[in-house]
């Protein structure tokens, strides 16, 4: 209850009437929309939904031009260690027939960022907007699926939580909770081979122009 009130308190503080009421409508607060390298249309939604909310109270999910989602990351803010804290409790990408296609064809799309790696990122930005000091994500023993409660529903927890972690920089602690890096590394161009600089680049000019959209989104104010 104590993190559910810190979290409303935090967003309502941080975020103007407006776009608190879209981030709690069925549609989102729209954080940005860009497109890709083939003209795919991509969309960054802030939303509060009741599908996910074992998982977390606020998610961002990314969408292409059609709805589809592609990666979806769930998380609540509240005090950890009296220390301002992110705790993501889920993350996702489609379970459809198709879904190891639409996120190859994503990556593809996106200069080769995995759409999970990219919500990612657009959560430490926004734990960086709302001065957050420590974003902190559940492993899979801690997944609330794995409660006795949710016995019949583990099937439905697709994705290996350790592995993403551990491959983002994440270390696990003793109570099983992952410590993510509230910083994001970018390898220098320099240190990139010449034939994938390109690549890289385009990337990099990508990820600016989403991380600047979220943040005119955020932080705007009514007038």
């Amino acid at each position: 209850m104590q993190a559910i009130l810190y979290h409303y308190s935090m967003l309502t503080s941080f975020l103007d009437v407006e776009a608190f009421k879209s981030h709690l409508s069925p549609d989102g607060l729209c954080l940005c929309q860009f497109m890709g390298k083939d003209d795919q249309l991509f969309i960054l939604q802030f939303v509060s939904t009741c599908r996910l909310d074992r998982e977390g109270e606020a998610s961002i999910i990314l969408r292409d031009g059609s709805g589809q989602m592609l990666a979806e990351i769930t998380f609540v803010l509240c005090l950890r260690d009296n220390k301002r804290s992110v705790i993501i409790g889920g993350l996702q990408g489609p379970n459809n027939d198709n879904a190891q296609e639409l996120v190859q064809q994503a990556t593809k799309n996106l200069y080769g960022l995995f759409p999970k790696r990219l919500v990612l990122e657009s959560l430490i930005q926004v734990a960086s907007l709302l001065s957050v000091d420590k974003i902190f994500a559940v492993s899979n023993k801690l997944h609330v699926y794995q409660a006795v409660r949710y016995k019949n529903r583990v099937k439905h927890l697709h994705a290996d939580y350790d592995s993403f972690w551990e491959m983002s920089g994440g270390d696990i602690d003793s109570h099983g909770y992952y410590s993510i890096p509230i910083n994001i590394i970018r390898k220098r161009l320099g240190d990139v081979p010449s034939k994938k600089r390109a690549v890289y680049r385009r990337r990099y000019e990508l990820t600016d122009a989403i991380s600047e959209q979220t943040r005119q989104a955020l932080t705007r104010k009514c007038s």
